[in-house]
């Protein structure tokens, strides 16, 4: 169950254990324990049931083999290769876990001073907001006051220019009146004048 469960993590499907080199190094050496575990138990079974005589017509002469492992060995050897692993991923997950607090760590004493610096640039930009608001508002005070001053400029020019027409109509008629004084004098000199010839 143990080997399974090893198997199962180290599954390179899954690609978890492969981030890392630790973990993909052990991996690798339990799966090569594996594999030569079963080999070993594959000679040890196999030479239990074979006769003597299919032994010797199969093994070449002078030729010293070492005998497989006893499967008390075998196992043995697979459970070290398998706490190996274990021991390698506890490391490295404690390693990750350690990092990950120190980050958060960093990250808690970082945060009142990031804090503090969102409160003032929101300060900031309260108070330009304001100003920019009066300045929004005196922008439209002086625009008021320049229209209001050009619309009485136009105004009294307009003003002038009808006293200057009423002045010009005013003095054409007085002219016209004037002439017609004159012209009324000199017809009542001339009618006179005739009148003291007759």
């Amino acid at each position: 169950m143990a080997i399974r469960e090893a198997l199962t993590r180290a599954d390179p499907a899954k690609r978890s254990f492969r981030s890392n080199q630790e973990i993909c190094v052990s991996a690798d050496h339990l799966i090569r324990s594996i594999v030569e575990c079963i080999e070993d138990m594959i000679l040890l079974t196999s030479k239990e049931k074979t006769s003597w005589r299919q032994k010797l017509a199969t093994a070449p002469k002078f030729r010293h083999r070492t005998p497989p492992p006893d499967p008390d060995m075998i196992l043995g050897k697979l459970e070290e290769a398998l706490e190996e692993f274990e021991r390698v991923i506890d490391q490295v997950r404690n390693n990750v876990i350690e990092g990950t607090g120190l980050l958060t760590q960093s990250m808690a004493m970082r945060l009142p001073v990031m804090n503090r610096s969102i409160l003032e640039t929101n300060e900031s930009l309260r108070v330009f907001d304001e100003k920019q608001d009066e300045q929004d508002k005196d922008y439209k005070r002086g625009y008021d006051a320049l229209y209001n001053l050009l619309h009485q400029i136009r105004a009294d020019i307009q003003n002038i220019a009808a006293r200057e027409n009423n002045r010009q109509n005013m003095q054409g008629d007085d002219q016209v009146i004037t002439r017609n004084e004159v012209l009324q004098i000199l017809l009542e000199s001339k009618s006179r004048a005739e009148f003291t010839l007759f």
